[in-house]
């Protein structure tokens, strides 16, 4: 963790909330352990992380600031503190940054939201900016970590999908959180059902099992408690127990038909394509910097190239 750039404080709430440890698992203890053996971070220069951050911000365009940098360029490999990463975006591109302050001040969450613990609270929530695409993305974070525990792209959300794939994945890998938070959207009604059902085998049995909130608002250190499959059955049978106490559930959502008449006619026009536009990521990386024209170009060749092939 030292060399994958965590603070000492990442490092300690790992120690503590993740393993389990309690004893010398304080700051100080770790400071003095790194100092005993000889263990530094490894910096990069002010050069390498400025080349770094403006390479990414070819692919990211204008919208990640600090936060959402720093992960991005860990995960390349390249380790920095936050402070070093906003001082380099703010440098480095300023209309950029203008625009991230003015869309940050307007974001800002009136109603925070706040978790006292590991375990005690599971956000889940849904993008779908994409979704007349066929794309929306269901993620649960841990209101504590801030981890991201379960997540889920699909067409359309769906109540089976949003249960195996997002909440009943994250409980059976960490374990029962006292809460679960989400919008009031009727996608989760199954993840709440079950949450409700298993509300005795949580930790904190004194707290609501869930709590909806307009999704425009949005004790102990312990860790969420482990459930067996047999008390988190698969989504078929949850769906079940629902429709037998409460009422029905949509399945099966469908999205759109496909055009193509055959396998064939499809694998066709995905090589034809791929000749015109061999390297997709330019498209988006264009977009992504306030440059749509090739992206629309491409598409526009896409629509063409379908409609060519299901004429057949």
């Amino acid at each position: 963790m030292l060399h994958s750039g965590y603070s000492d404080e990442d490092i300690h709430n790992h120690l503590v909330f993740e393993c389990g440890l309690q004893r010398a698992a304080s700051i100080s203890s770790i400071r003095r352990f790194c100092k005993d053996h000889g263990l530094k971070r490894q910096r990069v220069t002010d050069q390498q992380l400025e080349a770094a951050v403006l390479n990414s911000i070819q692919e990211t365009g204008p919208t990640y600031g600090r936060k959402m940098m720093t992960g991005y360029l860990a995960a390349a490999g390249v380790t920095a503190s936050e402070g070093r990463v906003g001082a380099v975006l703010r440098n480095i591109h300023p209309p950029y940054h203008q625009a991230r302050c003015q869309v940050g001040a307007t974001n800002l969450n009136p109603v925070p939201y706040h978790a006292g613990y590991v375990g005690h609270k599971i956000y889940i929530d849904q993008n779908e900016k994409l979704v007349m695409f066929g794309v929306t993305h269901v993620l649960a974070i841990d209101g504590f970590s801030s981890k991201i525990v379960g997540q889920a792209t699909m067409p359309i959300k769906n109540n089976l999908t949003i249960y195996d794939e997002v909440y009943r994945s994250a409980v059976m890998e960490y374990g029962m959180w006292d809460q679960v938070r989400v919008d009031h959207g009727k996608e989760f009604y199954l993840t709440l059902f079950m949450q409700e059902k298993l509300a005795n085998h949580r930790h904190n049995t004194e707290r609501p099992p869930y709590r909806q909130t307009p999704s425009t608002k949005f004790s102990p250190q312990q860790c969420p408690k482990k459930l067996s499959t047999d008390l988190l059955p698969d989504a078929s049978v949850a769906a079940d127990w629902y429709e037998q106490e409460v009422g029905s559930l949509t399945r099966v959502s469908q999205f759109g038909t496909n055009p193509f008449h055959s396998a064939q006619d499809q694998e066709a026009a995905e090589r034809e394509f791929a000749l015109q536009c061999p390297d997709v990521s330019v498209l988006l990386d264009n977009a992504a910097n306030n440059l749509p024209q090739p992206f629309k170009d491409g598409l526009k060749g896409l629509i063409d190239i379908t409609r060519r092939h299901c004429q057949h």
